[in-house]
């Protein structure tokens, strides 16, 4: 994603760069996912259980806290640490456990100097882009 990106110098995604990631790579990569796990992981999937927690195109804290409650990213109101090998490359990980892509950054909210994640914007893209 980086390199469709043109940002592997950067090292993240940001935003800008998650709402325009080309749809068809999207797709593609969206695809790999969703087969290779016979449905338990992928973009797709965890759109549908980011929605179905109440997630929208507006960031909210207790949604995202339960999204990461329910996939894994969080255990005990701990987020898992951000390096790769905290991450379950197994069938035992939840559903929607992966993709896990570190390299999609937070922002910072400067009047309350709180980072908020943006992992739910690349959910908006997934909706665009029909996934």
């Amino acid at each position: 994603m980086l390199q469709i990106s043109n940002q592997e110098n950067q090292g993240y995604l940001d935003s800008k760069d998650l709402e325009n990631f080309p749809c068809h790579d999207l797709r593609q990569i969206n695809f790999l996912w969703v087969h290779a796990s016979l449905g338990r992981f992928g973009f797709s999937v965890q759109k549908n259980i980011y929605q179905s927690l109440g997630g929208t195109s507006k960031y909210n804290d207790k949604v995202w806290e339960d999204f990461g409650d329910a996939i894994g990213w969080r255990v005990n109101k701990s987020w898992m640490d951000s390096t790769i090998n905290s991450v379950t490359y197994d069938t035992i990980a939840p559903r929607g456990h992966l993709p896990y892509t570190p390299f999609i950054n937070t922002i910072l909210i400067t009047s309350y100097n709180l980072y908020q994640p943006t992992y739910y914007i690349l959910f908006s893209r997934v909706q665009t882009c029909k996934l």
